[in-house]
């Protein structure tokens, strides 16, 4: 259900054919069908008015829009490869690193003299 969002609209029909074969052959419940089902409808009811929403922003915030996509999605398969607390461990990591990033170039350019 994560990775609906990110799906084109060409492909909603072969989601809402591959549910109807997975209700069929009893793979998912009701309710997970009408939630995927659903998320679809939704995301096509909503579609034009997010389109017009973000056109009507400025550059700077659609940039950031997409930095936290891009968060998010890096997030999301380090938590399914490897688990939600080595994804926690990695974004630490990462964070350490920006903040040093300075002072370690500070350190060459004194170094480098």
């Amino acid at each position: 259900m994560k990775i609906l969002p990110f799906l084109p609209e060409c492909t909603w029909i072969l989601v809402i054919v591959g549910v109807g074969f997975a209700l069929i052959f009893k793979i998912i419940s009701r309710q997970a069908a009408g939630r995927i089902i659903g998320g679809i409808v939704l995301f096509a009811l909503l579609a034009p008015f997010v389109d017009s929403l973000f056109s009507a922003l400025p550059g700077w915030v659609s940039i950031l829009f997409l930095i936290v996509i891009c968060v998010a999605i890096f997030n999301w398969v380090i938590g399914m490869l490897f688990g939600r607390h080595t994804s926690s461990h990695i974004w630490a990591l990462l964070i350490h690193d920006v903040i040093l990033l300075p002072f370690r170039f500070m350190g060459f350019l004194i170094r480098r003299r």
